[in-house]
């Protein structure tokens, strides 16, 4: 039996979905969806093409594609194979990135700017994931010192700041 979904659901084809995904997974796209969506009686989201549309959706150049690609195959490796911790460092650097394309002079004037360093480290090496990759990926970016300086100074970013603390006026 293949899987069911309601008449209202929302699903990605198409080109560039893995980017889109590391995308709208970030804190900066769920700020700003949380900005203009609307809202159920309890709060939560109501998410539709419509909601989606008027986002900032920034239109990757060609070598910029590819890292976010390969850090949603390996957060949907680690969990996929019950590797939480691994899943969520990958997810704050995929966040991290995520500042560095919107607001990337901040993010370089603040020395947390991270992009090229993680470009580096993912080398054609680390193309399909799997358990012996994911270590390895996992100590390269907690070693990097570039990494690990961005990931930190990056919440003292005005912007960054700003989604952190959950402000949406």
């Amino acid at each position: 039996m293949g899987e069911l979904v309601l008449d209202s659901t929302c699903f990605l084809i198409g080109e560039k979905t893995k980017y889109l995904t590391a995308l709208l997974n970030s804190k900066v796209l769920n700020w700003e969806l949380f900005k203009i969506s609307p809202k159920t009686g309890t709060g939560d989201l109501i998410i539709s093409v419509q909601a989606l549309e008027p986002l900032m959706i920034h239109y990757p150049a060609k070598n910029e594609e590819k890292p976010f690609e390969m850090m949603v195959d390996f957060i949907l490796f680690a969990k996929e194979s019950g590797h939480e911790k691994e899943a969520n460092f990958f997810e704050q650097v995929i966040d991290n990135m995520v500042y560095d394309l919107y607001f990337e002079e901040s993010m370089k004037n603040n020395s947390c700017y991270i992009t090229e360093s993680v470009k580096n480290i993912l080398t054609p090496d680390f193309e399909q994931p799997n358990k012996e990759k994911m270590e390895k990926l996992y100590f390269k970016l907690k070693e990097d010192k570039v990494v690990q300086r961005g990931l930190i100074y990056s919440r003292v970013v005005k912007e960054v700041e700003i989604i952190n603390r959950g402000k949406h006026d």
